[in-house]
């Protein structure tokens, strides 16, 4: 029979035995009915390949505008072959806080948003809120896979007080009302414990003992003695089940599975076992032709990788047309789409602080704000009072370097006169130096009023250094800035926001930082390398 507006077809991913009708069942996944589903079983026994089957069925069935799937791998490294797929907005893993942090806070921004379109058009149901809408504005199911909840749960518990895991038992208590789905393996900490009482579906794969089996009503004559590796039991249901296996290229299969009885795909051979890598890999090629029409608002929103590293160049090249005005400055890359995020000192604010110890990075982030500012037709004057790469920029027609330890009011004055009214930034690095220089008082003026005339500071420090007198010490009212390396969490008070104890002691690679996001919230930024030549 025709799908119902707005329910969609069912994906397959396992054969079902019904022993009391005599019959083999092909085991689906409908979305109209289907909430969170936990896969349990010992190393080995095929969890993985449960989220590797479902996500490659429902790649095949489905388009990537009617779902969305996210991963967190906390396990081997299985899941990394889901990336490929164009359902597919993140595969995450567990070691990468920051980016995980991201993905549970966005997952957990879209169900508040789903929530409120669920009220808003008097819907009971996901699957009847889609029905009521055009084909082109069906928001989609999305689908949250965990593989290695036993070794995520303690990172979750422990992080920043248990925000992150408390966002998890959210999802998995109110997503399914509204099109959010979680299915999550583990080797036995699922079986029980505070996620339990959330989700009562279950799929036991092998079991280490053999008590376990009974949460699947197998009684102790019933309890087998081989377990092959995919071969599992519902619960409640108790149905034994055989996990399918995605097709290689060479398999003759309709929808990725031979049929059997009743239209029922065989269990797996085991003597000629595709890649599944591979597989997923074949079917998200596939995928991308069938989907290539999809706008990109209908596809999965993205949760990008932050680049270990990146040059100014490559940076620049991900500027939009309209970051190219004056008082513009790169920061570097970040949020979930890792695009330019920079900062408007006519817009946001006439200062900007970039605070950390020496040899953090400070100087190359300033270097690359400094840059794009000159890009941008910005005018610069430098205050450099230690050898520094800044003192490069002497060079360029448009900036006016100091070089003294203890640069003169007079000297300050002069060289901002010199800009001829156009747009300037004054550039101090190693700020801590001239806590108490002569042109304290022009610092001071530049700080306070100079955005009224077209005048900004960019500053490079100490965080200490801000909790000195004079000018230096006004830098803490900034509350805009980058951290490079932060020591304590009262230091997010510099860039204007409350970071936790989690990500102040996170290990960062060279070149990653800390500014302020959008919603006021630390969000990580990877700062460009940025060489000054001598030319």
């Amino acid at each position: 029979p025709p799908t119902p507006p707005g329910r969609l077809p069912v994906v397959p991913y396992a054969l079902y035995d019904v022993p009391q009708r005599q019959e083999r069942r092909l085991g689906v996944i409908d979305f109209a009915e289907f909430g969170h589903l936990y896969v349990i079983g010992t190393p080995r026994s095929g969890r993985t390949q449960v989220l590797r089957t479902v996500a490659g069925s429902i790649a095949t069935t489905l388009t990537a505008e009617q779902v969305h799937l996210y991963c967190v791998d906390s396990s081997g490294g299985g899941l990394a072959a889901l990336s490929a797929l164009p359902h597919c907005g993140a595969v995450v893993s567990r070691h990468d806080t920051e980016r995980l942090e991201r993905l549970l806070h966005r997952l957990s921004t879209e169900l508040t948003r789903r929530q409120r379109l669920l009220s808003e058009h008097d819907c009971a149901s996901w699957t009847e809120l889609r029905g009521k809408l055009s084909r082109t504005r069906r928001p989609a199911h999305l689908m949250l896979l965990i593989d290695g909840w036993d070794s995520l749960s303690g990172l979750l518990d422990d992080y920043d007080g248990g925000r992150l895991y408390g966002e998890v038992v959210r999802l998995l208590r109110e997503g399914a009302a509204v099109g959010v789905h979680v299915i999550a393996t583990s080797e036995r900490l699922l079986l029980a414990g505070r996620l339990g009482a959330h989700n009562d579906k279950r799929l036991l794969l092998r079991q280490a003992e053999a008590g376990d089996y009974f949460h699947v009503g197998l009684s102790r004559d019933r309890l087998p003695t081989h377990v092959p590796e995919g071969r599992a039991w519902h619960a409640p249901s108790g149905l034994e089940t055989q996990i399918a296996l995605l097709p290689g290229p060479d398999d003759q299969r309709d929808g990725g599975a031979d049929n059997g009885r009743d239209g029922a795909p065989d269990a797996p051979d085991t003597d000629r076992v595709p890649d599944q890598a591979e597989a997923l890999r074949r079917i998200a090629r596939e995928a991308a032709r069938r989907d290539g029409d999809i706008p990109a608002d209908r596809r999965p929103f993205p949760i990008a990788e932050l680049p270990g590293s990146l040059t100014f160049q490559q940076a620049a090249e991900r500027l939009p047309t309209e970051s190219g005005r004056p008082l513009w400055a790169l920061v570097g890359v970040g949020g979930d789409d890792a695009g330019p995020i920079g900062f408007d000192f006519a817009a946001e604010g006439g200062a900007f602080v970039v605070a950390g110890p020496p040899r953090s990075g400070r100087t190359t982030a300033l270097a690359s704000m400094a840059v794009s500012l000159l890009m941008g037709g910005t005018s610069l004057v430098v205050l450099a009072p230690r050898e520094s790469q800044l003192r490069r920029l002497a060079a360029h027609d448009l900036a006016r370097v100091l070089t003294d330890a203890d640069p003169s009011a007079a000297d300050v004055e002069e060289a901002l006169e010199a800009t001829g009214g156009r747009p300037t930034v004054l550039v101090v690095d190693d700020a801590e130096l001239l806590a108490n220089c002569a042109a304290d008082k022009v610092l001071r003026r530049v700080l306070a009023s100079g955005r009224d005339r077209g005048q900004a500071l960019l500053v490079g420090c100490t965080a200490e250094a801000t909790g000195n007198l004079g000018w230096v010490g006004q830098l803490k009212r900034v509350r805009r800035g980058l951290l490079t390396s932060p020591k304590s969490i009262v230091e997010g008070e510099l860039i204007g926001c409350r970071m936790s104890g989690e990500q102040v002691r996170m290990a960062l690679p060279p070149g990653r930082a800390w500014t302020a996001g959008p919603h006021g919230g630390p969000l990580a930024v990877q700062v460009p390398l940025t060489v000054l030549g001598d030319g």
